[in-house]
């Protein structure tokens, strides 16, 4: 679905693309170039025409899509991206979204360009349709999401929680997104595959045998041992401990105590919130008791004066 602004203020044959969100980026078919700079002036639309050639004449399968990410005379590592629709792949780095070396992409390599595709389809949804498989594969991670979470209850750390996964499995099933193509449906779908694609390269995701990744994962559990800064001596800590439980009730270690609690991490990230909501809330609690009992002695020791 293709938005042309006018013929008179987009060079043909480029063609202009209206994001959802509503700003306008630039297509050019023959060269399968996009970019965001604005070449409806023509000094910018000669330096893009001008860069063109430093990246699509290294298109040896002719099949490549080029984003040109500024307006450098010069070519530099990260100054464009290559992307590769038949396979979903994604890269600043030709090699690896060539159809020849397909089947030589290690599994973090093919996680990474797999992200970075869906992040490309995500701010440029307009001038290519949806990839075919792009429904069913949303769908297959979805359901996994939900059974891991049904699984591994609170140490679950699939990206998202058991009632997302519901929510979004619900819309995918009852929508008419299976039908057709649209910019909003791409970037919807585009949204979900790119988390996908972001937890599994995080994960190592298809590198490791099931012990070693059992391995792996309990190794990152574990807590981080700091040794202490300073040791002080076993009378030094009985005082403060009887100092602190005689003039502020014990509330400076109970503060300690639950911000360790509240602050580790079990699973996933929605987990620890709830866990630090309720201790802000106990905290609440106990300092309000805390004020009452200091009123009371206070006014205790004002009545007996």
């Amino acid at each position: 679905m293709h938005h042309d602004i006018s013929s008179t203020t987009v060079p043909s044959p480029w063609i202009a693309c209206i994001h959802p969100q509503g700003w306008m980026y630039f297509f050019h078919p023959e060269f399968r170039v996009v970019t965001t700079e604005d070449i409806r002036h023509p000094h910018v639309l000669d330096i893009v025409m001008n860069k063109i050639p430093q990246y699509t004449s290294e298109d040896t399968d002719g099949e490549l899509e080029f984003q040109l990410c500024g307006l450098s005379p010069q070519p530099l590592p990260f100054d464009h991206m290559v992307i590769n629709h038949k396979h979903a792949l994604a890269s600043h780095k030709l090699q690896e979204v060539q159809n020849k070396n397909m089947t030589s992409l290690a599994a973090h390599q093919f996680s990474r360009a797999r992200n970075h595709y869906w992040q490309y389809m995500s701010r440029y949804p307009v001038h290519m349709p949806m990839p075919e498989n792009a429904v069913q594969e949303a769908v297959d991670a979805l359901v996994w999401y939900f059974t891991d979470n049904l699984v591994s209850g609170a140490n679950s750390t699939v990206p998202f929680s058991k009632g997302e996964c519901e929510e979004l499995l619900r819309l995918l099933q009852h929508s008419n997104i299976y039908s057709g193509s649209s910019p909003s449906k791409t970037v919807f779908l585009a949204w979900i595959l790119k988390e996908v694609y972001s937890f599994r390269y995080a994960e190592h995701y298809g590198k490791f045998t099931e012990k070693q990744s059992r391995e792996f994962r309990n190794q990152n559990a574990k807590p981080r041992r700091h040794e202490p800064a300073r040791h002080s001596s076993a009378l030094k800590d009985k005082l403060l401990n009887v100092f602190l439980v005689a003039f502020f009730f014990g509330i400076p270690w109970t503060y300690v105590a639950h911000v360790k609690s509240a602050s580790t991490y079990k699973g996933r990230l929605a987990n620890v919130r709830k866990t630090w909501d309720a201790y802000i809330t106990r905290l609440v609690q106990e300092y309000t008791n805390f004020l009452l009992i200091v009123s009371r002695l206070s006014l205790i020791m004002t009545m007996r004066t």
